[in-house]
């Protein structure tokens, strides 16, 4: 291997592995200081591939979506349907991860896919980079199609036979919890402004809770307050 596509390689490795630290951490992916590390390089490039693959598949995953929150405004259409799937990516509590229980219902080893995103699985033809992606698809065509009816919790089933080819009682159960309880949480962000203004106005505004939603606190929404605190 050409020594300058070592180096190239060696300083990708190492932003990777200060990447990887800082999510196991919980840290923010800070702009991170581009300084070699001491990384043992894989012995093949075949190898080499896999783990630049899996890094690259990792970095595309990452929940970025297209903005912060607006102050007093609830994400409408497409931006409603994508934090719906941010809010439900993890379990929340008792209620499953909708993306795991999709995989789960469609016979994957969602830990497998996790593990092995740049690593082609012999049994299943593709990456378990490429698998999560259309896993992904998959999730966001059945809360957009719930979307489209106005999120009629009765049409779950129908909505998962109809997109999976079957349905799941745990994919069910994210699906309920996404229609039937964070829409109308989300909609209440308009509360945001009114608590402000009652607070100007020297009136009490009860607490809200802290915390980010998306790493599986999608309880921290409460009935009366609509808190984005910690989403960004």
């Amino acid at each position: 291997m050409p020594a300058a596509t070592t180096a190239v390689i060696r300083i990708t490795l190492s932003v990777y592995v200060s990447c990887r630290e800082r999510i196991s951490a919980g840290q923010a992916l800070q702009p991170l200081k581009r300084r070699v590390r001491t990384v043992e390089l894989p012995v093949s490039e075949d190898r080499v591939v896999e783990s630049l693959h899996g890094y690259l598949s990792e970095i595309k995953d990452t929940q970025i979506r297209d903005g912060l929150h607006i102050f007093g405004e609830p994400p409408q259409d497409s931006r409603l349907v994508e934090m719906l799937v941010a809010l439900t990516r993890l379990a929340n509590g008792s209620v499953p991860s909708l993306r795991q229980a999709t995989a789960e219902t469609l016979g994957y080893d969602y830990d497998e896919l996790l593990a092995e995103r740049g690593k082609l699985l012999p049994t299943l033809a593709k990456t378990g980079g490429r698998i999560l992606d259309e896993i992904n698809v998959l999730v966001l065509k059945m809360m957009d199609a719930l979307y489209q009816k106005d999120f009629p919790v009765e049409e779950i089933p129908v909505v998962c036979r109809q997109i999976l080819g079957k349905t799941a009682e745990p994919v069910e159960q994210a699906l309920r919890y996404a229609a039937g309880t964070l829409v109308e949480k989300i909609n209440k962000t308009t509360d945001e402004l009114a608590h402000t203004l009652n607070a100007l106005n020297g009136g009490y505004t009860p607490p809200g809770s802290s915390g980010a939603p998306t790493r599986g606190m999608a309880d921290i929404f409460t009935s009366e307050q609509a808190r984005f605190n910690g989403q960004e």
